[in-house]
């Protein structure tokens, strides 16, 4: 019975673990780092730019679920409450192109001060986008979590990713490991203990009395 339960114990350890596994590998908890300067370093047409013209490398993060670092364009730009503009540093003198920031979709109302540092955790999607003949985006993601760079705490967006409900399936698998390994190693002791005559309980010496202990009254079930 004991060693019956150690086994579940085991396979649900085993389960949440598999579980934890899968998410972080194919799940939307596993996100590709990406450098915002490597990301937007191409030069396109700004009027009559193609898809084709974006380097095959970055189209192939077309759909991926990413995680970059970059500043928030000044208001004006983007639809504020719903998007804003990610960028890279900007040196004087350079202007910005449409291939050079992403365009970043909310998943709820947030609000940001301009030029803050942010982490943004979320689903990429490449190709050129054009409203009125005129191309407007290159890059767009939507946002599962946005975080202020060396900050205390989160900006207001909720957000998905390898959060609490991984943290959940992962104490559960912890629990169940130990509650298996305890069991085991009690049940192993414990027929170790009569397979010498001995008391599973205290110890105390069996071979007179092989059914019941005297000395702390333990009913010994020998198998």
């Amino acid at each position: 019975m004991k060693l019956r339960r150690a086994f579940c114990w085991a396979l649900i350890a085993l389960a949440a673990i598999l579980v934890v596994g899968w998410q972080f590998v194919y799940g939307p908890g596993c996100y590709y780092e990406v450098v915002l300067s490597a990301l937007t370093n191409f030069d396109l047409n700004q009027t009559n730019g193609t898809d084709s013209d974006i380097p095959s490398n970055l189209r192939a993060l077309n759909g991926r679920d990413i995680v970059i670092d970059g500043e928030v364009a000044p208001r004006g730009i983007g639809n504020p409450g719903q998007s804003f503009i990610l960028i890279g540093t900007v040196r004087d003198g350079h202007q910005l192109k449409v291939q050079h920031f992403i365009l970043v979709d909310l998943p709820a109302h947030s609000q940001f001060d301009s030029y803050d540092s942010v982490r943004v955790w979320g689903t990429l999607h490449v190709g050129i986008e054009r409203s009125n003949g005129q191309i407007t985006s290159v890059f767009r993601m939507q946002a599962d979590r946005v975080e202020a760079v060396n900050s205390s705490g989160p900006i207001r967006v909720p957000g998905g990713g390898f959060a609490g409900s991984d943290g959940i399936i992962l104490a559960l698998a912890a629990a169940g490991a130990i509650r298996a390994i305890v069991a085991y190693r009690r049940t192993v002791r414990t027929k170790r203990l009569i397979r010498r005559g001995r008391c599973p309980i205290c110890g105390y010496d069996l071979r007179a009395t092989p059914v019941r202990c005297p000395e702390c009254g333990n009913l010994v079930q020998h198998n």
